[in-house]
């Protein structure tokens, strides 16, 4: 979101502007080390939690597979199989992120933490 209320001079491109970068790259690591976290501190959980946990793990994973397979077929347009591991990554990403919001919103933490009482 900063990276994007950054002034850039007209007729620049954003990716040309050093701070845009900086922001940019700051936010995707933020991005993947909170997915990260969150995903190994829920499979630590026994149950449904570590079935959310697992799903929001192999998500980004299968889109960036889908993505990566997709850029490298001929003309970047990606064929079926690009889809087929793509299209469950998207969907795994986005019940497991309603999963833990549910959780969030129920206050299930003792069941994510074990049975223990957070302090």
């Amino acid at each position: 979101m900063v990276a994007n209320h950054l002034p850039v001079r007209a007729g620049s491109n954003t990716l040309e502007n050093p701070p845009v970068i900086a922001w940019l790259v700051v936010g995707l690591l933020g991005t993947i080390l909170g997915l990260l976290l969150t995903g190994l501190s829920l499979l630590r959980a026994r149950g449904p939690v570590r079935v959310a946990g697992s799903m929001l793990l192999a998500g980004p994973l299968l889109l960036l597979l889908g993505q990566i397979l997709s850029n490298a077929s001929v003309g970047g347009l990606g064929g079926p199989f690009e889809r087929a591991l793509a299209a469950p990554g998207a969907v795994s990403l986005f019940f497991s992120g309603i999963v833990v919001g549910v959780l969030a919103f129920k206050g299930d933490t003792r069941r994510a933490l074990g049975g223990r009482r957070p302090r």
